[in-house]
């Protein structure tokens, strides 16, 4: 329902402007990191697994997206732009490097693309591959890391609007993820103002209807 979702997303800014009010990013925000739990007829939302959370980057720092062997950091699906375009350069020199920085902004990306799963069913990038299980003798489908990595970093793929999957979406619902998922850092929101605006606009309409 609309009003759990809302107190859902509100409990969820408040959890992350507390993290990056204390300079850090979470980095793997995703549905299996978000707890539940129920107090009588209400219910409090908590943000887990902080293990690979991350101090924000001074500016002009490039983004370092891999480990200490190169291992990727995060859950390729709910990844932002700014965490793989590096990593896919390949050490090449990047056209305007300063601003792939690592900034809370690539957790409302995440958060964003958390919210399309969470209203449509399906992830805004995602891609499947089939693979044989010799043991089983059984086809099993799993997910293509490559190929979804390589949807999130391009520029021209467009995820299906969410007025096209789910009818009648209040409006500052739709924005709210469509900020979200602004693919240039710089652009999308850092900060949760913006977003709770567009929530306090939907909590007025709901009022009002």
């Amino acid at each position: 329902p609309l009003p759990i979702l809302v107190q859902i997303i509100q409990q969820l800014l408040e959890a992350m402007s507390a993290i990056h009010a204390a300079g850090l990013i979470h980095r793997d925000i995703k549905p299996e990191n978000i707890l539940v739990r129920h107090i009588g007829s209400s219910f409090e939302v908590f943000l887990a697994d902080l293990g690979i959370v991350k101090s924000i980057q001074p500016l002009g720092e490039l983004i370092q997206t891999l480990t200490q062997e190169g291992a990727l950091v995060g859950t390729p699906s709910y990844m932002a732009p700014e965490q793989i375009i590096p990593m896919r350069a390949k050490g090449k020199t990047l056209k305007d490097d300063h601003v792939w920085q690592l900034t809370p902004a690539l957790d409302f990306w995440a958060f964003g693309v958390m919210l399309y799963e969470l209203i449509t069913g399906i992830l805004p990038f995602y891609m499947s591959r089939q693979v044989h299980d010799s043991a089983s003798g059984q086809v099993r489908t799993l997910p293509d890391i490559n190929g979804i990595l390589a949807l999130i970093s391009d520029a021209t793929h467009r995820p299906v609007s969410l007025r096209k999957l789910v009818l009648h979406l209040p409006r500052p619902l739709v924005e709210f993820v469509v900020m979200c998922l602004i693919r240039a850092p710089w652009l999308r929101p850092c900060d949760g103002l913006k977003l709770a605006a567009c929530i306090d606009r939907l909590v007025r309409e709901m009022k009002a209807n």
